[in-house]
């Protein structure tokens, strides 16, 4: 029986209204409905060594939904940002971090999140790829802490500096402490650049070099500081009295260092400053500087939760040879006394003292003191801390003192004992001293 053009109508109508009713409901489910942490997860792709995303999410968004299982917030020379981390699986073999421009006060862990996540063709470390503004992995939220890291690894040296970005958009690094300042003549700078999207993660070698496996090249270089400038003109060193020599109040400027455009973009430096003072390999210093180049310019953790981040203090060795003593010659940030702890090991690395300094009570007023002891088999050990104003605080002229008591001796035992003053947590030293009993 032949169908009459009216029914004709309705089956094409009929069709057309299947058709867009799908094609709603395909762009709903894609994009418009909440994705979870795990169909987020589910979407990445590693193309070139890159996390990140099929190019047909270029200029998306969508809605992710999940329960943090951590929280940071870290305070940036650029304002405050929290980072949310997810476990996708339930065995926390995997995790993605996200990461937002907030107080984060409308998060908290253990209850459901909901964050706009966008898509965006974007650069990073001169690799074109999609990425998302809002992803910590390669971007923000996990470029960042390699710079505190970074930071920390020269602070075990002696050195602390403050980086900045100069009005002109170059990186000023400002030289605030050096211990053991080194002749201009025998150190080098290099700037290094990382290039088709070489991402820092193994970012120190074993003699805290940047390793060049990692998609790194040399921009420009200083051959002997004493000449005071790059051969492309990138690097500038500035020797502030004129001494010839690398110490506090010196600064290096460093331009010509490219900014992304997109806000998922990022471009990474690492800045290398090698010199010596001695000849032997530990006479040798490797100073670095890690910079994060975004769509802002200079990014960097200045403060917050990250647990990296700790303030700054030199000890000077003031021991004899019968008695370790190391006395705080700089310190920047307001380390307090309670924040730290102590700890004496043998040349095995066995341990002689460990002490916590949350629950240590000082003597009032000032100079106020602390004393703890230790008791082990073959060593006894008195520690005495002296605040010398009596305000919790770290500063200049504090100093801890350890001396052997009931008969033991440093000298009977073997050498080196190595003395770390650390913060609690472990994870930044402010102190490294290897003392030989004489």
């Amino acid at each position: 029986m032949p169908i009459n053009l009216s029914t004709k109508k309705k089956i094409i109508a009929i069709s057309i209204a299947v058709i867009l009713i799908m094609s709603i409901f395909t762009l709903w489910f894609a994009y418009m409905r909440a994705w979870s942490i795990e169909e987020l997860y589910s979407k990445l792709i590693e193309p070139n060594g890159i996390q990140s995303f099929p190019a047909d999410f270029a200029n998306t968004s969508v809605t992710v939904t999940g329960i943090p299982a951590g929280k940071e917030v870290w305070k940036t020379n650029r304002g405050l940002m929290t980072v949310l981390g997810f476990n996708v699986t339930d065995n926390r073999s995997k995790y993605i971090a996200l990461s937002v421009w907030s107080d984060g006060s409308s998060y908290a862990v253990g209850e459901r999140a909901y964050l706009q996540v966008t898509f965006e063709w974007s650069i990073f470390n001169g690799e074109p790829c999609v990425l998302s503004p809002q992803i910590a992995y390669p971007g923000v939220g996990y470029l960042l802490p390699i710079e505190v890291v970074v930071s920390d690894v020269n602070h075990v040296q002696g050195v602390y500096y403050d980086v900045s970005e100069t009005a002109e958009g170059r990186v000023k690094i400002d030289l605030l402490d050096v211990s053991g300042p080194c002749n201009l003549s025998s150190s080098n700078c290099s700037l290094m650049s990382y290039v088709n999207g070489g991402v820092p993660a193994t970012y120190v070698g074993s003699v805290g070099m940047p390793d060049t496996r990692l998609g790194l090249i040399e921009t420009d270089r200083i051959d002997n500081l004493s000449l005071k400038e790059g051969k492309e003109g990138f690097i500038g060193y500035n020797d502030s009295n004129g001494n010839e020599l690398m110490d506090a109040g010196d600064s290096i400027i460093v331009g010509g260092l490219q900014k992304p455009i997109m806000q998922s973009g990022a471009q990474c430096y690492m800045l290398v400053l090698n010199s010596s003072f001695g000849p032997n390999e530990s006479d040798h210093r490797h100073i670095l500087c890690f910079i994060v180049m975004y769509s802002q310019g200079l990014t960097r953790i200045i403060g917050g939760d990250y647990p990296n981040f700790y303030p700054y203090c030199r000890f000077e060795d003031q021991s004899s040879s019968t008695a370790i003593k190391v006395q705080v010659a700089y310190t920047a940030g307001g380390a307090q006394w309670d924040e730290l702890s102590i700890s004496l090991k043998d040349s095995h690395f066995n341990a002689v003292s460990d002490w916590d300094l949350s629950d240590v009570e000082f003597s009032n007023p000032s100079p106020s003191f602390a004393y703890l002891s230790s008791h082990t088999s073959i060593l006894d050990v008195n520690c005495t801390i002296v605040d010398l104003e009596g305000n919790g605080l770290v500063d200049k002229g504090d100093y801890v003192l350890l001396t052997p008591v009931n008969g033991t001796s440093f000298v009977s035992q073997d050498s080196p004992y190595v003395l770390r003053i650390s913060n609690n947590a472990g994870t930044s030293q402010l102190c490294n001293l290897n003392y030989y009993a004489q």
